[in-house]
């Protein structure tokens, strides 16, 4: 929905930023490019109705600030975000804007010191990917769009892909490119001439809290109180995406206390069982609702579009893609409880299983781990692929040195942040580089058509997350008793995704759910039916597994894996193992769903933008 490129030392930086801004802007946006220094122009596009990324000329200085995305304050986005940087920047303090409150990535010129400065916000929630080559230098804030330089090689990286394959991410500053970087978190990148410095400027860490759980509950339910009315605060229209779950609904009690309205939106395959449920959150807290149908088989138009926003660097997100140019019709922002699972109620952690109804359900306990050393972390991290199945599919050339390569970019991620405590280095991973993690990739392509606005990086409810004990996390009970004192009147209504009433704890819903589970196998208690669709569900997702053996358009994609030139001519895949894999699961014999989808994925961007060669650079 914004973005912003640099160009320096090309024979026409004006002409290649513009290029490169045409794989940012969107129609109706308002587009700028300038020309701040001697061989170096600046970029962006930007939404009209939110003007806080608007360019700044620092008339008396002559700096030059872009910025993609936003910045809070306590009375809402600010109206100049770029202002507030350059004030850091004559003060000599750009290290303290990874204390900023917001959403963004900043490039600064300034032709009288002849700088270019490159900041990334505290999660590295927006980045900016990079190509630099002596005084030639290249910068965007999507990858499609740094491509459109004609000077940037695109010689495919195998560690970048490994990376890829292993985690559906890439680690640190590795793109699928050897040659280009993507700006970590809380990163400042400085080039005068051809120097070049670079330093981190904030850290993850994890502390001992000074507070107990019951404190803590009531702590963050204003913290997340206040994250909402700042980012309802202005005159943009609001959207809440709003599934039958719990985190969203805890977004909806706060803005409802602030007194602000938002339009709630769910979308689903059919109006089913979660649908109903955020049906009457949103009546009983007096906001509009919108049911916006999402039936699984249209969504398959929209999956090289998809893989486009991704920066092929994470699994196509087309469940939602297609739906937000309609939504963005009648909406500047979304707003989503999305972050506050997997901080606030430790989803990722290391926790005990059970297999209930023939399906493995987390426990909100943790289980016992070796240590948090990065191969125990790899190993074990919910956000992998089947390494049995990724194996089949790689060429012996792949295959060699994958593990130390995949056990490495571990590596360098948990090296970002202060562990102690091993069970924080799960947490240390997924937080690593957000804007390339698999469960944020929705939201990052979200933001090439509509603002996101996510409340679970607001420091108010952020730093208190880095307070809580990993026990604490995992159980769930600090984030429940706020979600209870915030809206007892919401929590009283099912969750959807256990179908009982939300005032139970995670605790009592694991045990009520295996009471259930055994009442059903001994007939005492009916299944629900299921969709009248495979590829439907009784919640907000598709049935992917299904869709992609049901729909035309994926069929015919995995069956031409196996002769996808774009895959075989890097050398890094067997055709006979894509084909196993692949009629396999079309076959329903296992589900290679999530490693299917990231071939697919991978295949569709390099259909788009191919490479020159392959690069070894584990």
């Amino acid at each position: 929905m914004s973005g912003i490129c640099l160009a320096a030392g090309a024979a026409e930086p004006g002409a290649t930023a513009a290029a490169m801004l045409a794989g940012i802007a969107r129609h109706g946006q308002v587009t700028e490019v300038l020309a701040p220094a001697p061989g170096v122009a600046l970029a962006s596009a930007r939404h009209a109705r939110l003007p806080g990324d608007k360019p700044l000329k620092d008339g008396a200085e002559g700096v030059t600030v872009a910025v993609d995305g936003e910045i809070f304050d306590d009375g809402g986005p600010l109206e100049d975000a770029a202002a507030a940087i350059a004030e850091l920047y004559h003060a000599d303090r750009m290290d303290r804007l990874a204390w900023l409150n917001g959403s963004f990535a900043a490039i600064l010129v300034d032709p009288a010191m002849k700088r270019i400065v490159l900041a990334t916000d505290r999660m590295g929630s927006r980045t900016l990917f990079v190509w630099r080559h002596g005084r030639h230098l290249a910068v965007a804030s999507r990858l499609d769009a740094l491509l459109a330089d004609e000077r940037v090689p695109k010689r495919l990286s195998v560690q970048g892909l490994t990376e890829l394959l292993s985690y559906q991410r890439t680690v640190s500053d590795h793109t699928q490119y050897a040659d280009i970087r993507a700006m970590p978190a809380a990163r400042i990148w400085c080039v005068e001439g051809e120097s070049w410095k670079e330093r981190e400027t904030r850290r993850p860490v994890w502390r001992a809290p000074e507070f107990d759980q019951a404190e803590g509950a009531l702590r963050l339910a204003e913290g997340i109180s206040r994250a909402v009315r700042r980012r309802t605060a202005d005159s943009a229209r609001h959207g809440l995406l709003l599934s039958g779950g719990l985190d969203a609904r805890w977004v909806l009690a706060a803005a409802r206390a602030a007194g602000h309205e938002v339009s709630c939106l769910t979308l689903a395959s059919h109006d089913n069982l979660e649908v109903g449920i955020a049906r009457r959150c949103a009546q009983m807290a007096n906001m509009p609702f919108r049911y916006i149908e999402n039936r699984p088989h249209g969504l398959s138009a929209h999956f090289d579009a998809a893989a486009r926003a991704s920066d092929g660097l994470f699994t196509a997100p087309f469940n939602l893609f297609g739906a937000l140019p309609d939504i963005a019709r009648s909406h500047d922002v979304l707003l989503s409880g999305h972050g506050l699972d997997y901080t606030l109620r430790g989803y990722y952690l290391p926790c005990a299983m059970v297999r209930l109804a023939g399906s493995l359900t987390r426990l909100p306990k943790l289980r016992a781990i070796p240590d948090g050393k990065p191969k125990t972390v790899s190993d074990s991290l919910r956000v992998g692929l089947n390494a049995h199945a990724l194996q089949a599919v790689l060429s012996p050339r792949a295959r060699a040195g994958w593990d130390e390569r995949r056990v490495g970019a571990m590596a360098l991620a948990l090296s970002s942040a202060d562990i102690e405590d091993p069970y924080n280095a799960w947490d240390a991973f997924v937080l690593h580089c957000l804007g390339r993690h698999t469960a944020y990739n929705d939201f990052v392509a979200m933001n090439t058509v509509i603002a996101h606005r996510a409340i679970a990086f607001d420091p108010d409810i952020l730093d208190l997350y880095y307070a809580m004990k990993p026990a604490w996390r995992a159980s769930g009970r600090m984030a429940h008793a706020a979600m209870k004192s915030l809206a007892p009147d919401l929590m009283a209504l099912p969750d959807a995704n256990s179908g009982l009433s939300a005032n139970n704890g995670f605790a009592k819903q694991a045990v009520l759910m295996f009471m259930r589970g055994a009442a059903r196998r001994v007939g005492l208690s009916a299944r629900p039916a299921p969709p009248a669709d495979a590829t439907w569900t009784h919640g907000s997702w598709s049935n992917l597994h299904e869709l992609l053996r049901r729909d035309a358009f994926f069929v015919e994609r995995l069956r031409g894996l196996a002769e996808n030139t774009a895959l075989l001519d890097s050398g890094l895949f067997d055709p006979q193992g894509l084909a196993r894999i692949v009629e396999e699961h079309l076959a329903g014999h296992t589900s290679h769903r999530k490693l299917l989808l990231e071939l697919l994925t991978i295949s569709s961007w390099l259909a788009r933008h191919s490479y020159s060669e392959v690069v070894d650079d584990g």
